[in-house]
């Protein structure tokens, strides 16, 4: 079942809490790119980051629970509208500095 969030803010907000918190290494930036196949059932995610003491290169990490894709199931359905539904693709980009960007493609 998705988690409740008030607002698609505080759904931001718990997504970056969360890959901060199990990135393994210290970061720059940490970038998931999630496809929702099937609402609340079925989705595909690939996560990496940029480890702060090699800037060069991108590592990749997987969290492995339900509870973090039903925020991006919450987040489809806070940011759904008539005319396109729920998002597809989401790419949400976290820096260390707490900046974050999300786009969303539809189809």
């Amino acid at each position: 079942m998705a988690v409740e969030f008030a607002s698609q803010d505080e759904c931001y907000e718990a997504i970056g809490k969360w890959l901060a918190k199990d990135v393994p290494e210290p970061w720059i930036r940490i970038e998931i790119e999630f496809e929702i196949i099937a609402i609340d059932n079925v989705c595909n995610d690939l996560i990496r980051y940029v480890p702060k003491n090699k800037p060069g290169i991108t590592r990749q990490f997987f969290i492995d629970d339900t509870d973090f894709s039903d925020y991006f199931f919450s987040l489809a359905r806070l940011t759904s509208t008539a005319e396109k539904g729920f998002f597809r693709k989401c790419k949400y980009v976290i820096f260390s500095d707490g900046r974050y960007s999300c786009d969303f493609e539809y189809e």
